[in-house]
């Protein structure tokens, strides 16, 4: 990242990229996407998968997570509660609910998932801006950092970061907060 190039205008930059992209490009690049990640040893190998339901036009969810929960795998999506993010179990695409800015979540009823879980547990995350390196810039409210940093490294879920190749940089300079993505998966 340029050092005149602010987060927040490098933020504004990508989500202009990707909302440039055609509905049908967005489409094909999900599915481009979803096919490397269906493909990558950590998401075969998972028993339990923590993937966030995508909004507007981020790398779209909806059939991988249909995937995963066909092939047997525990699957949680987030859900915002104040300024925390949980993450909860859903069974089908159908029990989740218009939640924080319209985005849907599951019921704060479902089970949640409490990180001691047994198994090869992947945290699927969006984000506006990633560089190869697995460094991320969110939306600016900083839920899955937060989120992340509740557990130590060892035990952290494998961090997978899913965006279109518009969104990458060359080198997002991190902040003592941020949790770096173990890999980063684009078209």
């Amino acid at each position: 990242m340029a050092d005149s190039q602010t987060v927040t205008e490098l933020r504004r930059e990508k989500i202009r990229l990707r909302r440039g992209m055609s509905k049908e490009e967005r489409m094909q690049k999900s599915a481009a996407v979803t096919g490397l990640l269906l493909a990558h040893e950590r998401y075969r190998t998972a028993d339990t998968i923590l993937v966030y339901v995508s909004y507007g036009e981020e790398i779209s969810t909806p059939e991988l997570i249909r995937t995963a929960l066909a092939q047997g795998k525990r699957v949680f999506c987030p859900r915002v509660e104040g300024k925390e993010m949980e993450f909860y179990q859903i069974f089908s695409m159908e029990e989740l609910t218009a939640g924080f800015h319209g985005i849907l979540e599951p019921k704060a009823d479902a089970p949640a998932f409490d990180g001691r879980e047994k198994g090869n547990v992947l945290l699927l995350a969006p984000g506006t801006v990633f560089d190869r390196t697995g460094h991320r810039i969110g939306y600016g409210g900083g839920y899955y950092d937060r989120y992340l940093a509740r557990f130590l490294k060892a035990e952290r879920p494998y961090c997978i970061g899913l965006c279109f190749a518009c969104q990458l940089t060359e080198r997002i300079e991190p902040k003592a907060h941020d949790i770096v993505m173990d890999a980063v998966i684009f078209s």
